[in-house]
C-alpha cells in the first residue's frame, strides 16, 4: 500500500495521500457516534475495500438542574430534599454529581439520584443556596447550578 484516503460519510473523500501509521483527523461537529473509513491503495493502482471505525464524540458538557423541597420558598428545617435532574444529549452519558453550599468547596462525585436529602449550613438562618454540578463519562462538567430557600430558625 502506497497511498491512503479518508472519509465521514462515505460519499466525499480526502485526496490521495502518502500511507502513514498514525494521522490527525478533524471528525464532523456535533456529539455523536462519527464513523471514519479508509481505502488503501497499492502501487499498481488497486484500491482496497472501505474500512471503518466509529468513535463517540462528546465536546459538550452536560445540562441539569436542581430544586429544592418542590420549589418550595422557605423551610423551618434544615433538611432539605433536592430534585435533580441532567442530560448530556448525544454525548456519553451523564455518571457523576457533586455539591457546594458555598459555590467553593464541594463534595466528593457521587453517583446520580434523582432525589437526595441534603443538610443545609448551620447558623445562619436566611436564604441558603445549594449548588450542584455534573460530570459526563467524557470527563466535562455542567455549568454550576443552583437554587435556594429561606431557612427560619425558631
Amino acid at each position: 500500500m502506497t497511498l491512503m484516503r479518508f472519509s465521514d460519510d462515505g460519499a466525499h473523500w480526502t485526496l490521495w495521500e502518502p500511507v502513514s501509521a498514525t494521522r490527525p483527523h478533524t471528525l464532523p461537529a456535533g456529539d455523536g457516534y462519527h464513523t471514519v473509513r479508509v481505502q488503501f491503495r497499492d502501487a499498481v493502482g488497486n484500491v482496497s475495500d472501505r474500512l471503518n471505525d466509529y468513535v463517540l464524540l462528546d465536546a459538550n458538557p452536560p445540562t441539569g438542574t436542581i430544586v429544592i423541597n418542590g420549589g418550595a420558598a422557605s423551610t423551618k428545617d434544615p433538611e432539605v430534599a433536592l430534585s435533580l435532574t441532567w442530560a448530556d444529549g448525544a454525548g456519553s452519558g451523564v455518571s457523576r454529581m457533586r455539591f457546594s453550599d458555598n459555590g467553593s468547596t464541594w463534595t466528593a462525585w457521587e453517583p446520580l439520584q434523582a432525589t437526595k436529602t441534603h443538610t443545609l449550613p448551620l447558623p445562619p438562618g436566611g436564604y441558603q443556596t445549594v449548588r450542584v454540578q455534573y460530570r459526563d463519562n467524557a470527563g466535562n462538567y455542567s455549568a454550576r447550578l443552583s437554587d435556594y430557600i429561606r431557612l427560619d430558625l425558631p
